[in-house]
């Protein structure tokens, strides 16, 4: 067991959010985070999370309007469904229906492939720019620094 492993209290994520899922354009640190908080909020009984638009900005520490442009995108990759309810009848929470990610990488190339196109042409130039020439015995070669294309 890992020292920092939490032993209670804690919801299991899965590394595709972080190692697939954002190479798509518009997903970012906060779509992690709401999606991290909708699987704590998920009631098994009911089988979906339905916390208030209020509960959602203070655990994500943003505005009230942020968590529905974030559920947004969770929802365009297949990640959530929210089913908005009429607020005068039972307040302003919606019902958030939770699935699991792509978690293979070849699935989830085939099913971004356009999206996974530009992530590879970004990070192609990324390590491009971040590989430095250094002098070696009189000849330049590239920098021991550079990431590995295969890393990604």
């Amino acid at each position: 067991m890992k020292p920092f492993e939490p032993q209670k209290d804690y919801t299991k994520v899965h590394n595709a959010l972080f190692q697939l899922y954002t190479k798509l354009p518009d997903f970012k640190p906060d779509h992690i985070a709401m999606y991290t908080v909708l699987m704590s909020y998920h009631n098994e009984q009911y089988g979906y999370a339905f916390p208030t638009k209020a509960e959602l900005a203070l655990r994500l520490n943003c505005g009230i309007n942020k968590p529905a442009r974030i559920a947004e995108v969770l929802e365009k990759y297949g990640l959530i469904r929210c089913v908005s309810r009429h607020q005068a009848q039972v307040g302003s929470n919606d019902i958030y229906y939770v699935y699991a990610p792509i978690v293979d990488a070849g699935e989830f190339t085939n099913t971004f492939r356009e999206e996974c196109t530009e992530y590879d042409a970004r990070a192609a130039k990324l390590l491009q720019r971040n590989s430095k020439p250094v002098k070696v015995e009189g000849l330049v070669a590239e920098s021991e620094n550079a990431l590995d294309a295969s890393w990604f």
